[in-house]
């Protein structure tokens, strides 16, 4: 049931309105109420009964939006519909400058602006025209001129752009002057009287590499395709010899066509033939009979040259030799691994030469002659002069005495019975004259006995009355003093002059963020963009920074985002503007405080979660009691584990397995030594060379035998 807004309100006193009486009239009771109840709606047929429905209009679509199961284009409320594709039934009024209504402003409808339409009446007249009349007259020389300088300027400033911007590098363009304007304010914000101002105006900087901003209407090459699929491949393998011999393809040779004239070798033409590609059976049959009859020559061979050493004695003495020389090795293997100091000088001893068991600096008793020989250590020692084993106030050249005091008297005193016969009594004369004896004697000498010389004449020293060769020792001692004082005193020189270098070196040195701020600085200043030659030529001479370490420098601030690189054709260059780098400090500070606040977040995350997980977990005397036997159960654990690890080794198990382990390297090992006595045998037959130098050239020990299991 509804209730009108006239049937609450009490009927009015008086009524003027003829209508109002009309309305009052029985017939219309009731007409409200279906009007105010009618509501218009047009819905699309229901699902199941939409077949060939298309939505044609916008009350087809309803309350709701497109069908998606209808496969056209469709506009509910008109969304998504361009302007063009509206019914522009519609035009506005336009009005000519005496302010008429322009009715032909209909007959430009469709039409483009620049094309002529005669919509007038004086379109269809005859013009007049005038002389005098300013429209028609012809332009003067100047403004000719004018017109034709400004023309070629713009042609000229077109066709340098697209000059420049086929360039691969151009400089920044070059900024107009600046304009000084006076602006006076209507009013001020105090009720003063208005202050004129002058305003700089400036034309911004425009970065040369900045893109562009419209879009160009250019055909972009595809981007290329995704990559193929993976093939899987097997595992790379080694090449055998097999193989290679099978990838010999023979040329392919006609045997009856031969237009070159070429001479074609007997094998290729064998081997293009194919006959040796095929398998002879009776071939194969021959050639392992002559293998088996081959062996059978070998075991038979081999049989008589073992029934010949068992009867031969010789056979008998080197089967003893081998076996001393395997006692030797062994024995020796025994005392390297024992005493190596010991097995180095049996090795010696055994080596040395009769000849070289004599004592070093002393003459040979026993004759020799023929060539001259020399004892290989005199070379060997190190002692000098450096050694510090002769006494440098000692006047000899020599260590030791050459000949011993015996066989001095040989050089000096002649035995009794040489020449006898020559000199007779003379020989007794000369030897028991004293030589070298003044007739007269001197003051103080006649009491000294006069005893035989049995060596040559010796000269006593005088003494020194005047002292003076101590006093010359002095200076000696105290020159050589000082000379080491001045080598000492010239090393501690030297030390601080190399101090007082790196010091200043490093005073003057620029560390590394210094220079990346000189850089910064050059780029901020000179606002123009730089390849690499020119900023190891400008820096040095500006900034203070090294040509060397430029480069290094560069490329830390490009890996920064501190400066930009572009290349550009075959060329790299760098620029960096300021608002650059106050854009990348914002945003890394951003990022900072986003990780801060994270982290605070997963702290905060952290506590709640412990404060839950403690719920139920208070500390009781139960608890307490089980985390006490808990502790004692794991260190018991723990040791009955020690103890297991230490039983383990006597474990059967472990120990057949260290055998079988031991016996496999054995093996092993006895199978290597295999190898390298087959190599060495081959070796000494090819070469013709004996153990020793085998041992020596390939670097192998001289103890090296069989493992004996």
């Amino acid at each position: 049931m509804s209730m009108r807004l006239s049937d609450l309100l009490p009927a009015p006193s008086a009524v003027t309105d003829e209508y109002s009486s009309i309305r009052r009239d029985p017939w219309f009771q009731g007409r409200d109420a279906g009007l105010s109840n009618a509501i218009v709606s047009k819905e699309p047929p229901p699902y199941m009964k939409r077949k060939n429905w298309k939505p044609s209009n916008p009350e087809d679509f309803g309350d709701g939006g497109a069908f998606p199961e209808i496969h056209m284009a469709q506009f509910p409320l008109g969304m998504g519909m361009g302007e063009s594709s509206k019914n522009a039934s519609t035009l506005a009024l336009q009005y000519d400058s005496e302010g008429k209504l322009r009715h032909d402003a209909i007959a430009r409808i469709g039409r483009g602006k620049d094309q002529v339409v005669y919509s007038k009446l004086a379109d269809t007249k005859a013009k007049v025209w005038n002389e005098e009349d300013e429209d028609v007259q012809k332009p003067d020389e100047d403004s000719i001129a004018a017109i034709t300088e400004k023309t070629r300027q713009a042609l000229e400033k077109i066709t340098q752009s697209k000059v420049d911007s086929a360039l691969p590098v151009r400089h920044a363009e070059k900024t107009a002057p600046a304009q000084y304007i006076r602006y006076t304010p209507s009013q001020q914000a105090d009720g003063a009287a208005p202050q004129q101002r002058i305003i700089r105006m400036v034309e911004e900087q425009k970065d040369p590499m900045e893109p562009p901003k419209f879009k160009i209407n250019q055909k972009i090459p595809r981007a290329p395709p995704s990559p193929p699929a993976p093939v899987m491949h097997s595992p790379p393998r080694k090449v055998t010899a097999k193989d290679q011999e099978d990838w010999k393809i023979p040329p392919c040779i006609s045997n009856w066509k031969n237009p070159k004239g070429f001479t074609v070798a007997l094998d290729k033409r064998l081997a293009a033939d194919g006959r040796g590609l095929q398998q002879n059976k009776k071939t194969e049959q021959e050639e392992r009979m002559r293998e088996v009859a081959k062996k059978a020559r070998e075991d038979r061979k081999a049989i008589n040259v073992k029934r010949e050493d068992d009867n031969d004695d010789a056979a008998k003495a080197r089967r003893e030799i081998r076996k001393d020389r395997l006692d030797d090795v062994r024995k020796e293997r025994n005392i390297a691994r024992n005493r190596p100091d010991k097995l180095d000088k049996m090795r010696r001893d055994r080596e040395r030469d009769i000849s070289e068991k004599i004592v070093l600096g002393l003459p040979d008793s026993n004759a020799r002659s023929g060539e001259v020989q020399f004892d290989q250590r005199l070379f060997d020692q190190s002692k000098g002069l450096d050694s510090g084993g002769i006494d440098d106030e000692t006047y000899s050249a020599y260590d030791a005495p050459w000949r011993a005091d015996n066989v001095q008297q040989h050089l000096y005193r002649p035995s009794k019975n040489i020449d006898k016969d020559v000199y007779g009594e003379d020989l007794d004369k000369i030897i028991n004259t004293n030589r070298f004896v003044p007739d007269k004697g001197f003051s103080g000498t006649e009491g000294g006995a006069q005893q035989p010389r049995s060596g040559p004449v010796q000269f006593e020293r005088d003494q020194d009355v005047f002292g003076l060769g101590e006093l010359f020792q002095q200076v000696n001692k105290k020159r050589m003093g000082d000379s080491s004082k001045d080598d000492r005193g010239g090393e501690e020189k030297r030390k601080r002059r190399d101090e007082f270098v790196r010091m200043a070196a490093r005073k003057k040195g620029l560390s590394l963020d210094e220079k990346r701020s000189k850089m910064l600085e050059l780029f901020y200043e000179s606002k123009e963009f730089f390849q690499m030659k020119e900023l190891e030529k400008i820096a040095p001479k500006q900034k203070g920074v090294i040509a060397q370490s430029v480069k290094d420098v560069v490329q830390s601030l490009v890996d920064d985002g501190l400066v930009e690189c572009e290349k550009i054709g075959t060329f790299v260059c760098y620029w960096a503007f300021p608002s650059r780098a106050l854009q990348l400090r914002k945003r890394k500070l951003q990022d900072l405080e986003k990780q801060i606040e994270e982290l605070r977040q997963k702290i905060a995350t952290t506590k709640e979660e412990i404060k839950q997980s403690s719920v139920g977990r208070e500390p009781t005397e139960e608890r307490t009691e089980l985390l006490k036997s808990a502790r004692q159960l794991a260190e018991t654990e723990k040791a009955l584990l020690e103890k297991l690890m230490k039983y383990s080794e006597f474990d059967p198990a472990a120990i057949e397995a260290t055998k079988q382990r031991i016996a496999k390297l054995t093996e092993d090992a006895n199978r290597w030594t295999d190898n390298i006595v087959t190599i060495k045998k081959w070796c000494a037959k090819k070469f013709q060379m004996d153990d020793k130098t085998l041992n020596k050239m390939f670097e192998i020990p001289e103890d090296m035998d069989y493992i004996d299991e």
